[in-house]
């Protein structure tokens, strides 16, 4: 029963999704309604098949999705950092009111996070074992998230910005040591993707419907601003970083997707989270630390400028859901550095205790904030819904 109501952009979907069991719509590798690949309603539609066309049907699929992003979550930061990190960033982001929300719709955008986490785990697996399998199913699950909502095409992107930056680390031994592994993850990628490779190189305009529609620059959007404001182009583009930038600590969200009348994160954990966004980024100039934290550096800034500054309307919760994921572990991130820097004073069980009451106060604010705050006020969907 939370959300209160079914949004029209739910229960479009829902009804491509009926459109596949009614025989209608046949071709999973393709777009449809508003520029979807009609993947996602192919996938959908199982379990509106199974139990019918009702709001839970509708809304199950996308509650596993963002169920099984936490276990990703996790082993990606295992990999990255170690299994005590892990625990509390995927804690944290299993009470996040944002990730919450996103999971109980019936909208494919909650994908974006699932498929980006599980291809940088595949993509860490094979850096550091060496495994071609590891790299070959990293290219596959880049691949799958080309049949989901647009923004998981933001995947391929960070994969590409972590490997560049591994490069530049050390040049002579890069390709030696990693390009058999790049070359089947490309292999696999391709391979994956073909059918929509091939559907965009056909139909292009349509393939990127939706991009055309709420990007800046694809819109039109950005020279309209500029007469409308009088202002130059570096201005409205500052204004654009600066909302998108501060979605978390300063603008509510614009939208009727989610519609929570404050930042998506409160100060107190705004203030964490930035910390350690700054901390992290600073840490890609030591040769050791910057690659265990240059997954989550290059998807906050790449998601945030892709998803935010660049598009229409910042902040826009439904584009910038992926980020859910490094913003749950900045704020870890932030208070393990902290506990690390004073650990002799405090020594280790005490830090762990630390650790612990911060995210216990985290899930009890974020709950709290979804379920007796929000929720109470209806707003999701807006008055048309």
């Amino acid at each position: 029963s939370i959300p209160f109501t079914l949004a029209g952009d739910e229960a479009s979907q829902g009804l491509e999704s009926v459109r596949v069991l009614q025989g209608d719509l046949r071709n999973p590798f393709s777009t449809g309604w508003l520029g979807v690949p009609t993947m996602s309603f192919f996938f959908n539609s199982l379990t509106i098949g199974l139990l019918g066309q009702t709001v839970f049907a509708l809304r199950l699929p996308w509650v596993l999705v963002g169920t099984v992003t936490i276990l990703t979550t996790y082993l990606l930061v295992r990999q990255l950092l170690g299994w005590r990190l892990a625990l509390a960033t995927a804690v944290i982001l299993a009470t996040y009111h944002y990730h919450i929300h996103y999971s109980r719709l019936g909208s494919n955008q909650i994908s974006d996070p699932f498929f980006l986490s599980m291809t940088l785990f595949l993509l860490y697996r094979g850096l550091d074992q060496q495994m071609k399998i590891s790299w070959a199913l990293a290219g596959v699950a880049a691949g799958l998230s080309f049949y989901f909502y647009a923004g998981a095409r933001l995947t391929p992107v960070v994969i590409t910005g972590v490997l560049f930056y591994l490069f530049l680390l050390n040049p002579r031994r890069f390709w030696p040591k990693h390009g058999g592994g790049i070359v089947s993850m490309i292999g696999a990628f391709l391979i994956t993707a073909a059918p929509m490779i091939q559907y965009a190189a056909r139909f292009p305009d349509d393939f990127n419907a939706r991009v055309n529609q709420v990007g800046i620059f694809q819109s039109g959007w950005l020279e309209r601003e500029i007469l409308i404001r009088g202002q130059p182009m570096v201005t409205i583009l500052l204004d654009q970083y600066w909302r998108a930038a501060m979605a978390f600590n300063l603008y509510a969200d614009r939208t009727v997707w989610y519609g929570l009348p404050e930042p998506l994160l409160n100060s107190v954990f705004g203030a964490i989270f930035l910390a350690g966004i700054l901390y992290a980024t600073s840490r890609l100039l030591n040769r050791q630390e910057g690659p265990r934290v240059v997954p989550m550096v290059v998807w906050w800034w790449g998601g945030m400028i892709l998803g935010g500054m660049l598009t229409e309307s910042p902040p826009s919760s439904q584009r910038l859901i992926t980020l859910a994921v490094p913003v749950s572990f900045f704020i870890a991130y932030a208070v393990q550095e902290l506990l690390r820097l004073v650990n002799q004073t405090l020594g280790r069980k005490l830090a762990v205790v630390v650790m612990t009451l911060v995210v216990v106060s985290f899930a009890f604010v974020s709950l709290n904030t979804y379920f007796r705050d929000y929720t109470p006020q209806r707003i999701y969907g807006g008055q048309d819904a």
